[in-house]
């Protein structure tokens, strides 16, 4: 009988464990640990991504699903100069555009990417502008030959088409212009006049796809461009308009938008393969005017209306891994609220310490707090108790070998340090000078603190402990307080903090002598909590009961998924891939915890049924 290696030219694998990468895709192996046959297939599925800074509508978006470029676009009803880059993991904050404008087209790179058109400073008020985006900034370009909204476009700067639009008396436009980087010269007339379509955004010049839109019944047509003239080709299986658009004009990938009457929700997609479309992986929320780009089988969907503007990203992928989205979710809820200008905290997601506060929403001095809580992962138990009552203080270390510190108590303020061993509370030494809501890093034994409050200024002091004293070392460059820190004595971080005259996105690194500025945060804020190391750091939440994360990698923030509830004044521990936050102004007893995204080779079992 013939075998498998006469028929395919080589042997099935024999390993001890399962393959897990993407490489492994389309291998029939024998896994030994499961006593099966097994192989890698491909799988199409949409995933969450980080969601934008600002909910946007009619904004554009090109470039990759790891390198992309989100601009322009409306928060309803002012337009927006507002530019974004995303990396693949989250968003980040980069220079306005000159004219802020709603519904633009567009098209290009991430370094690399054109604005053409759209409407300000109303929406009923169209614009001829062109900008240029070079990586970093924006630069006027020629303008475009017509003031038209919702047009689209592909190919590179210096190489692009834009087509379509919008214009007042004339309506839905067949024009389609091409762009040499510098001057506009008319292209080929489309056969039906379009607005709010579909374009393929990584075709080309001379090669692109155009579907659906506006008005009736051009909402499920398609045509093709091939530098000179534009074919009409397979219709879509329904009609969609304010939909968006990736791929090429023979790999393609159309989502969202306003269906036809009958389909309540809208999160269709679709996929063209050259020749005709077919019914894709749904989308997890329904969008229309939303921002879309990238292939058309790694492509993204961006923020738009349903029916108010949502944050949301979605990822679609064609793959043999199957991504699972970092998401915070809800853990143990704690057993006694902890509210603002309170609750310590130190340890990681699974072993974490709690202490002090103010137990219930009124921050009466008789509420202070000198309960300890623990968590193991799953559930809050008692730990021991505090010295003294109190709150404002400030917590580092570990689970079982934590520090608070400068507590704000009933008989006056403290500048004592105590020393947690998971168990109970012993004494440790006095900071130099006192101050209130101090950001803190470090460890029991070589620890950190920095900023605060001695009303009524803000405070720029810097302290190492080496676990029996404290000793000055150089100030933060800006007096801040209700700040956070991570990261080691040598290597930390400080972040969402509060200066005059307000909340703050200054980020600071220090460096075991000096503090330098890093990367501003994408959200100003205060009295949120975090997490990591001085290039790995979570950072949510903070005044007022704010939901947004943001992850920051040493240089820059990006934006991370959203918490379920939005927490201020919390305690917070744990790391970019592992964090915990709990308590809190608005969320007394609430836990979250977070876990980073993660990819499993998608293997199916082989049966001889």
């Amino acid at each position: 009988m013939t075998d498998y290696k006469a028929i395919f030219g080589k042997k099935i694998k024999f390993i001890t464990s399962d393959l897990n990468n993407a490489e492994g895709e389309g291998e029939i192996f024998y896994s030994d640990t499961d006593k099966e046959f097994k192989v890698a297939v491909i799988g199409t599925a949409w995933s969450a991504g980080s969601p934008v800074i600002t909910a946007k509508t009619w904004s554009q978006s090109v470039g990759t699903q790891s390198a992309n470029l989100y601009y322009g676009g409306e928060v309803y009803p002012t337009p927006s100069a507002g530019t974004d880059e995303y990396d693949g993991t989250g968003w980040a904050s980069s220079n306005n555009m000159n004219l802020a404008r709603g519904s633009i087209g567009g098209f290009g790179t991430q370094t690399a990417a054109v604005a053409v058109s759209g409407t300000h400073p109303a929406p009923s008020d169209r614009v001829a502008n062109v900008e240029e985006y070079n990586g970093s900034s924006w630069t006027v370009g020629e303008n475009y030959p017509t003031s038209a909204t919702t047009s689209r476009g592909s190919g590179t700067l210096t190489a692009g088409i834009n087509m379509g639009g919008y214009v007042i008396g004339p309506g839905a436009q067949v024009a389609s212009n091409e762009y040499d980087g510098t001057d506009w010269t008319a292209g080929g007339d489309m056969s039906n006049g379009r607005d709010a379509f579909m374009s393929a955004t990584a075709g080309s010049q001379t090669a692109t796809l155009v579907a659906g839109g506006g008005p009736t019944p051009t909402g499920m047509n398609c045509e093709t461009y091939d530098g000179s003239s534009w074919t009409e080709v397979g219709n879509l299986p329904a009609a969609y308009n304010s939909h968006m658009g990736a791929g090429t004009q023979t790999n393609a990938l159309s989502h969202g938008g306003e269906p036809p009457a009958g389909i309540p929700t809208g999160v269709e997609a679709f996929t063209w393969d050259g020749t005709s479309w077919t019914a894709g992986a749904n989308m997890a929320k329904h969008r229309i005017q939303h921002a879309g780009s990238g292939t058309g089988t790694a492509a993204l969907a961006i923020s738009g209306v349903q029916p108010g503007a949502i944050s949301d990203t979605e990822e679609y992928n064609v793959t043999a891994m199957t991504v699972t989205a970092g998401a915070w979710a809800n853990g143990g809820a704690m057993p006694a609220g902890k509210d603002q200008m309170g609750t310590a905290s130190a340890g990681t997601q699974t072993a974490t310490a709690v202490f002090g506060g103010i137990s219930n929403p009124s921050p009466a001095p008789g509420n202070r707090s000198l309960t300890t809580l623990e968590y193991d992962g799953s559930s809050w138990s008692g730990g021991g108790n505090l010295p003294a009552a109190g709150y404002q203080q400030t917590g580092l270390g570990t689970l079982t070998a934590a520090v608070s510190c400068m507590s704000n108590e009933a008989g006056g303020n403290n500048s004592e340090a105590y020393h947690y061993d998971g168990s109970s509370w012993t004494a440790g030494g006095n900071v130099n000078t006192y101050r209130a809501t101090t950001g803190g890093a470090g460890t029991q034994t070589a620890g950190l603190i920095f900023g605060g409050y001695v009303p009524p200024n803000r405070k720029t002091e810097c302290e190492e402990y080496d676990g029996t004293s404290w000793t000055e070392s150089g100030d933060l460059n800006t007096a801040s307080r209700e700040l956070y820190g991570s990261g080691t004595q040598t290597a930390a971080l400080a972040f969402v903090q509060d200066y005059a005259p307000g909340a703050s996105a200054v980020t600071e690194e220090y460096n075991g002598s000096a503090w330098t500025a890093g990367g501003s945060m994408n959200t100003a804020r205060k009295s949120g909590v975090g997490g990591g190391t001085q290039t790995a750091t979570l950072a949510t939440g903070g005044h007022p009961a704010l939901t947004i994360s943001e992850i920051y990698d040493g240089s820059s923030w990006v934006t991370a998924p959203n918490l379920a509830t939005g927490k201020a004044y919390a305690g917070g521990a744990g790391t970019t891939t592992a964090g915990i936050a709990m308590g809190g102004q608005n969320s007394l007893t609430a836990t979250e915890e977070f876990t980073a995204e993660t990819t499993a080779l998608n293997l199916k079992t082989i049966t001889d049924s």
